[in-house]
């Protein structure tokens, strides 16, 4: 609650510059306490759900790998496809809004969890295969459960 000091030439009991509590109109809606809580839940709940993502489409991948082997033309086009959402998603952290939402600690730990994920696909699959994919799996994992 906002209190304003009425220091008028009479104040409240004709005494000159008498400090009363009077109620101060709002100017701006006030916070409540849970609210800060209520945005860093919400902000953990998508990066779990962003983290959650990524390991579906590795997970969709290392099917892929393992139905129809790494020359396959379809795995050639989900691997390209996920590195080009991995790019993409490094970008989006440099922007304005993600700036704005997230503190540089947070921006860090996201772009360089992204970032290992991206370096993880730049391996050739003929090299790794589905195994070479479980790595960054079982990271996104851990950058989960390091969440919680």
């Amino acid at each position: 609650m906002q209190v304003a000091v009425d220091l008028s030439a009479e104040g409240s009991h004709g005494r000159r510059g008498s400090a009363r509590p009077v109620p101060a109109v709002p100017t701006a809606p006030t916070v409540p306490t849970g609210t800060a809580r209520y945005v860093a839940g919400r902000r953990t709940a998508a990066i779990i759900e962003l983290y959650s993502r990524l390991w579906q489409a590795l997970e969709e991948l290392a099917v892929a790998f393992g139905r129809f082997g790494p020359a396959d033309p379809e795995v050639e086009r989900r691997l390209l496809v996920l590195r080009l959402e991995l790019v993409v998603l490094l970008d989006t952290f440099e922007s304005a809004r993600c700036r704005s939402q997230l503190n540089p600690e947070q921006r860090a730990e996201l772009h360089g969890t992204v970032q290992r994920q991206l370096e993880a696909l730049s391996v050739q699959p003929e090299a790794g295969g589905g195994p070479a994919l479980a790595r960054p799996q079982n990271e996104l994992l851990d950058a989960v459960l390091k969440l919680l």
